[in-house]
């Protein structure tokens, strides 16, 4: 303590990006650790994205984060809401494409839980949205009778 050395060191944050050098030993040594990093990366994106239709379309943002929870990575209301509310189901997704459309689909669960209602309808047929990947994309699909609505993270633009 005190020394030139103390000054010079930073802690390591638990986010930064593997370097590639270093990822295949890391799979063997910690692969659980490993996926569910990978997993919460691509949720925590995908969240704010989804949050962000939601405030679009229905003018408020709810409060909903990422939690472990039951041994998976789930969307949830914060504890102290819902102390007692069964979380979604688990997010699975590595990558945030994959993500969105697993993201959305648990918040979609969420906000209707709550309402009671569907919570996004196409602006052209009235039908609700729900998510799907198509062609590679996450997107808000309206079904029937059957097309993309929208980008998930692009739904009220």
């Amino acid at each position: 303590m005190g020394t030139d050395d103390d000054d010079d060191w930073v802690p390591p944050r638990a986010l930064d990006p593997v370097p590639p050098e270093h990822v295949a030993e890391l799979k063997n040594m910690f692969p659980d650790a490993l996926i569910r990093r990978n997993q919460r990366l691509a949720a925590e994106p995908a969240l704010e994205a989804v949050l962000d239709d939601v405030e679009r379309v229905r003018g408020v943002r709810p409060s909903l984060e990422v939690v472990f929870s039951h041994h998976r990575l789930r969307v949830a209301h914060p504890q102290d809401r819902h102390p007692l509310e069964e979380p979604t189901q688990g997010l699975d997704a590595t990558n945030v494409t994959d993500a969105l459309v697993e993201v959305a689909d648990a918040v979609f669960a969420l906000l209707a839980d709550d309402d009671m209602a569907v919570t996004f309808e196409c602006p052209e047929h009235g039908f609700g949205l729900h998510p799907r990947l198509v062609d590679g994309q996450a997107v808000w699909w309206c079904e029937p009778p059957g097309h993309v609505a929208a980008e998930i993270g692009q739904l009220g633009r």
